[in-house]
């Protein structure tokens, strides 16, 4: 087994739930630092992850997905790491962006799956 005492793995036969969540935090996380770039605070952030979450829920049962793999670690958990994480590159993007970097050259630098 792959698990121990100090590592665990979860699993999941959530096909639909598991890509959505992996693929959308990204753009979704580009949008958090979007907000923290333009000058909004916590509470502004907080509320766009949460809604952010609960939109990613919605499209998740609308494609035939269970919507506690959203609200899970490969969903919500992820989502907050990389919404919320300053090694992110995503957020990373958002704030930049807001700071008036072009796009373009921004992409030059390093890959960014949100774009």
């Amino acid at each position: 087994a792959m698990s121990s005492l100090t590592f665990r793995i979860y699993s999941s036969q959530d096909l639909v739930g598991v890509q959505l969540g992996g693929a959308l935090k990204n753009p979704l996380a580009v949008g958090a630092g979007m907000i923290e770039g333009a000058g909004f605070g916590i509470n502004t952030l907080a509320a766009y992850v949460t809604r952010s979450s609960n939109e990613l829920r919605s499209l998740c049962i609308a494609m035939g997905g269970h919507p506690d793999t959203i609200t899970g670690l490969s969903g919500v958990g992820d989502l907050m790491l990389t919404a919320f994480g300053s090694r992110s590159r995503n957020r990373t993007l958002g704030q930049r962006l807001m700071k008036g970097e072009a796009l373009d050259d921004l992409l030059r630098e390093k890959t960014v799956e949100g774009v």
